[in-house]
C-alpha cells in the first residue's frame, strides 16, 4: 500500500511540474511576442547605442580581457567565459548568481528579458543537476 501511495505521489509531482513548466513558457513566449510587437512599432535605436548607458561595451567601449589564471573556474559556455575575462562577472568564475547571469548578459549581449530568464533557469537546472 505505501508503495503505490509513494507512485501517486511522484505522479502527482511530475503532472503538476509538467503543468507548471508549460504555463511558465507559455507566459514566457506571451511576454516575447509582446516585446516583438512593441520593438516593431516603437522608435528604431542608432548603431552604437543600443546598450544601455553606464554597462559594459556601451559606445563599443569593452573592459580590458584578462586571460584566466590557474584555480579560475571558467564554463563551457563561451558567452559567460567572456564576461568573465571581460570582468562583466566574477573574473575567477565563483559566487555568481542566477540573477546577475540573467541580468548581465542581458546587457552585454543584448538579450530580450525573457531569453535571458530562460537562459538562467537553464543554468538552474544544469546546476542542480550536477549537485
Amino acid at each position: 500500500m505505501a508503495l503505490i501511495i509513494t507512485a501517486l505521489r511522484r505522479i502527482g509531482r511530475e503532472i503538476t511540474a509538467s503543468i507548471f513548466e508549460f504555463c511558465f513558457l507559455v507566459f514566457v513566449f506571451s511576454w516575447d511576442i509582446s516585446l516583438t510587437l512593441i520593438n516593431v512599432l516603437t522608435f528604431k535605436r542608432k548603431v552604437g547605442r543600443v546598450t544601455p548607458k553606464g554597462h559594459p561595451g556601451e559606445g563599443g567601449i569593452w573592459p580590458e580581457y584578462i586571460p584566466p589564471k590557474p584555480g579560475d573556474i571558467r564554463s563551457s559556455c563561451p558567452g559567460l567565459n567572456s564576461m568573465a575575462n571581460h570582468g562583466i562577472i566574477a573574473r575567477d568564475g565563483r559566487n555568481i548568481s542566477f540573477r546577475e547571469v540573467a541580468a548581465k548578459a542581458r546587457t552585454t549581449f543584448n538579450f530580450s528579458p525573457s531569453a535571458a530568464l530562460i537562459m538562467s533557469r537553464g543554468l538552474s537546472h544544469a546546476w542542480a543537476a550536477l549537485t
